[in-house]
């Protein structure tokens, strides 16, 4: 019996266990089944199969393994159990492959659903196995269903399993090992129940290569993992009741080495990790409950930029890929019963370097943060909760940023102390190129202050108060590669800004050794005009955008300057023209946009170190409707630095002189009254320069007319002007102003005269006499008195006198006083009286001498038109005024007589300049006569001439 038990089990029942297990599974899979060998030892109840394969329908090799050794216990009688004492299964091979229509390679193997649901209705017989061993297993799983088809092989496993059993509320103690030939490592100690499911034991995974998870769900990835491991350990517990689903985590931790991520869109690397760490963590997945003890990380290098666009690199790198599939799967209304709460005891970063680049602006801002150290305590996600948070960051190796306060994310509120130590501000040029032609060549900024911030709902609150201090700052105009702005040290005291009402207030700015600069160009614009971009916004956008936007309230207590000045340079002229106020010092009191707020201001500085300047009065800049009620005094200004602009719009270099002026302004409801006191002390006018500009006008005698007999000139410039009205420009109308004085003062210098005397200017610039006379009559000697007064006190002017005769009045007039002077005896008769008897005939005498053979009676017949005689007297006054008018007619007049008439004329003004205006003798020039003038309403006019010395 013992022989024959041996040999049936020996050598009769493998072949035909072999044929018929071969039949029976490709009959089950309906696939072809290789087994190469199979023995049996019915003495130790084992089975040994060789060289077995289960091929795929299309003829591939699905699974086989090299030999599975089964030792099948007896006890399995009295344990009611399947009891093996071991079952080693030798270099198994599989290949999963999820198909292109989604489903595995294997799905056919599964039974039918209805068959199954019988099967599930038998109570299964309970398994035990003593002892489980996996030699040098090999899977390739392979998913081509992807738009990158995924093939991964894992290869060389092992692990043995001890006292693995199915049986109900029945526990095994387990512990294995196993190990891959690319260094991943699986380490296990735990229990197992079957039924229930029920598991509880400790796990570590180590070496696990990341790409290779990548590369499963790289295309639904924004980047790339090229390198990095993973290790991942802790405790369990793991339980399915009544399909409930428990799990819980004690003491885990993952470690993340050497990961590296770079960028699909240009290769670059983004992250570079050496190390990061979970540790201390806990999970209850029934009460959505995660706590972690500690995340630490350090020497991570973090590089990101901003495209052309604005967007952000880092953030489209880590943005998933949405599908139809995983919005189903995470949909957008979760229940807030499913939100898990996260507990994280602590998160320490140490010497991080983030490097960001920006492409919006030109050039490519750079910013490198590093060492970036962040330290937070106590975060809860999910539940209510402060945490603490220190942060201190490095910024481009200039300086530091410090953080530290409380934080809570549910509602996202923050209250933080700030401090920031001299961050240097040249890195941040390009952000403000974007907006200004302007350049930040130099400067550090400092803060120390709190934050506030809160966001209960839709709205946000924000409230900041602190100190701002800017040090060392340069600010170049681009344009012109000259300064605009710099100074020492500006501080900001006590700002404190609230958003939720808006508002903005400073204690005091304190602006030390500021110096600002205002430039004209060569192409003659002021750097002020170019120093913000122009909005390509259409203009009616953008007034509309100002009319919606809220102003601001701002309130500043008090403005200080100290040991500041300004510079103003004309590059256009040659030479340059540059003028200063030097050791400006003084404060601006509480500025304020509120309606009816006035500031005070009063500033003291000095024009090119030695003429003080005084600014004080009233403003209110910040208001809507502006206010102003101010005074500046500019004292002794020397007037050669302005030796540029006299030589390019005057033609003559200014040879000295002192300008003292007195600016007067307010402005209210948009209307603007200004006084422009001005006055040029000696303003003497030197050598004259050739200049394509310069004006024709006779400049030399303006001003000469507009000093005094001091040598001053005094002059008072109003402006009145609507700020509402598009053109009104306010240095435009001074500038405007006073070239219209000097050029009515060398256009029409006696109606300046005038105008400065206080008679009527218009009737001062000429002399009126009686045809043919050289008296001057009381109403001409009181414009010559006026005249006289005036030049008395200015004494550079010099009168220059042309004497003048008209022929169409002057020789009538002549030629009658010629003829009176011959037939009167009485010298003292005037020109217009009656002709005596006596002189009648004294006068037909002359007729008759000039006219030989005319008789003067011929002149008038002895009857009237209708005959009738006319009587003798009448007849004879007739005669005698008949012939006059020949006589007067007919009388020669030669051109030397008319000549002398206008020289009369002439130095009868001279003389009574002189005797009577006590003007100096020098003073008075002569010029050649004019004998062609003409003559209005019967009188001579001699017209009068101003001109400088």
């Amino acid at each position: 019996m013992v022989a024959l038990y041996a040999a049936t089990g020996f050598f009769i029942l493998p072949p035909l266990i072999k044929t018929r297990l071969i039949e029976k599974l490709s009959a089950y899979t309906g696939r072809k089944v290789e087994l190469g060998e199979l023995r049996l030892n019915p003495f130790a109840l084992s089975t040994t199969l060789r060289k077995f394969t289960l091929h795929e329908r299309t003829g591939g090799q699905f699974m086989s393994f090299d030999e599975l050794y089964i030792n099948f216990q007896t006890s399995s009688l009295f344990r009611w159990a399947y009891t093996f004492s071991i079952i080693q299964l030798t270099s198994p091979s599989s290949n999963i492959r999820i198909q292109k229509d989604g489903t595995f390679n294997f799905h056919d193997l599964l039974p039918p659903a209805r068959e199954k649901s019988e099967t599930q209705q038998n109570a299964p017989v309970p398994l035990l196995i003593q002892h489980l061993v996996v030699n040098r297993a090999q899977m390739v799983f392979e998913d081509i269903t992807r738009p990158t088809p995924y093939k991964q092989q894992i290869a060389a496993l092992s692990f043995s399993l001890k006292n693995f059993t199915t049986r109900p509320n029945r526990e095994g103690l387990y512990e294995f090992e196993a190990a891959t030939e690319e260094g991943a490592t699986l380490k296990y100690r735990g229990n197992l129940s079957m039924a229930p499911m029920y598991s509880k034991g400790s796990l570590e995974l180590t070496g696990i290569k990341l790409r290779k998870l990548w590369s499963y769900l790289q295309d639904q990835l924004n980047f790339e993992i090229a390198g990095g491991e993973l290790d991942i350990s802790g405790t369990y517990e793991f339980n399915i009741t009544e399909g409930l689903t428990d799990l819980r985590l004690q003491d885990s931790s993952v470690n993340v080495r050497s990961l590296s991520v770079l960028s699909k869109e240009d290769g670059e690397e983004a992250i570079t990790l050496p190390h990061l760490s979970f540790s201390g963590t806990e999970l209850d997945y029934q009460k959505r409950e995660m706590k972690i003890a500690l995340i630490q990380s350090d020497s991570a290098k973090i590089r990101g930029k901003f495209d052309k666009d604005g967007k952000f690199s880092l953030h489209k790198m880590f943005q998933p890929k949405t599908t139809d599939s995983s919005q189903e799967m995470h949909p957008k209304n979760q229940s807030k019963s499913g939100e898990w709460q996260i507990s994280i005891n602590k998160i320490e970063i140490a010497d991080y370097a983030l490097h960001m680049k920006d492409q919006t602006t030109v050039p490519i801002t750079q910013l490198d943060l590093s060492p970036v150290n962040l330290k937070i305590e106590n975060v809860k996600i999910g539940s209510p909760g402060t945490a603490h948070i220190e942060l201190q960051v490095g910024l481009n190796q200039t300086g530091t940023m410090k953080v530290a306060g409380k934080v809570s994310p549910e509602p996202l509120t923050a209250d933080l102390d700030v401090q920031i130590s001299k961050i240097a501000l040249p890195p941040f040029d390009p952000y403000v190129k974007k907006h200004t032609q302007l350049e930040i060549s130099d400067g550090s900024l400092s803060l120390n202050g709190h934050l506030n911030f809160s966001r209960p709902g839709a709205e946000q609150q924000v409230d900041f108060e602190g100190d701002i201090r800017i040090e060392s700052a340069r600010v170049l105009d681009s344009v012109l590669s000259e300064d605009f702005v710099r100074w020492k040290r500006l501080d900001l005291r006590q700002v404190k800004y609230d958003n939720n009402p808006a508002s903005l207030s400073i204690q005091e700015i304190i602006a030390r050794g500021l110096y600002t600069r205002i430039i004209i160009g060569p192409d003659r614009t002021a750097n002020v005009q170019h120093i913000l971009v122009r909005d390509k916004k259409p203009l009616t956008e953008t007034k509309g955008q100002q009319a919606n936007d809220n102003q601001l309230p701002i309130r500043i207590g008090q403005v200080s300057i100290i040991d500041s000045s300004m510079n103003f340079t004309d590059l256009s002229l040659k030479p340059n023209f540059t003028s200063a106020i030097q050791n400006l010092n003084g404060t601006v009191k509480g500025l304020s946009s509120e309606q009816l707020a006035r500031a005070d201001i009063d500033l003291k500085g000095q024009v090119d170190k030695y003429a003080p300047v005084v600014i004080q009065g009233k403003i209110n800049p910040l208001s809507e409707q502006a206010y102003t009620d101010i005074t500046m005094n500019f004292h002794g200004i020397e007037l050669t630095t302005f030796s540029p602009y006299s030589g390019k719009f005057a033609g003559y270099k200014i040879e000295k002189g002192k300008l003292s002026f007195e600016l007067q302004y307010k402005l209210s409801q948009k209307i603007l009254i200004g006084e422009n006191h001005i006055v040029l002390d000696q303003f003497t006018l030197g050598e004259k320069v050739e200049s394509p500009d310069a004006t024709n006008l006779p400049v030399r005698l303006a001003i000469a007319i507009l000093k005094d007999s001091h040598g001053v000139i005094d002059l008072n410039i109003p402006v009145r002007g609507d700020l509402n009205d598009p053109q009104f420009r306010l240095a435009p109308v001074i500038i405007k102003a006073f070239v219209n004085l000097i050029a009515k003062a060398a256009t029409s210098p006696f109606k300046m005269l005038g105008a400065l005397v206080g008679g009527e200017g218009e009737e001062l610039d000429f002399v009126l006499f009686t045809p043919g006379s050289n008296a001057l009559s009381q109403e001409q000697q009181s414009k010559l008195a006026k005249i006289a007064k005036a030049l008395e006190e200015r004494p550079q002017l010099i009168l220059n006198l042309r004497g003048t005769a008209a022929e169409s009045v002057d020789r009538y007039a002549l030629a009658e006083r010629a003829i009176l002077t011959r037939i009167r005896t009485q010298r003292n008769i005037p020109i217009e009286s009656p002709l005596a008897e006596d002189e009648q005939k004294r006068l037909l005498k002359l007729y008759r001498e000039m006219f030989r053979k005319e008789d003067p009676y011929d002149l008038i017949p002895p009857t009237d038109t209708t005959g009738t005689k006319i009587p003798k007297d009448v007849r004879r006054a007739a005669v005698v005024d008949a012939a006059r008018k020949k006589l007067i007619e007919k009388y020669p007049i030669s051109e030397s007589d008319l000549r002398t008439l206008a020289q009369e004329r002439a130095e009868v003004i001279k003389d009574y300049m002189v005797q009577q205006g006590g003007l100096a003798a020098p003073r008075i020039f002569l010029l050649e006569v004019d004998t062609k003038a003409s003559a209005t309403d019967h009188e001579v006019k001699m017209p009068l001439a101003l001109d400088a010395r």
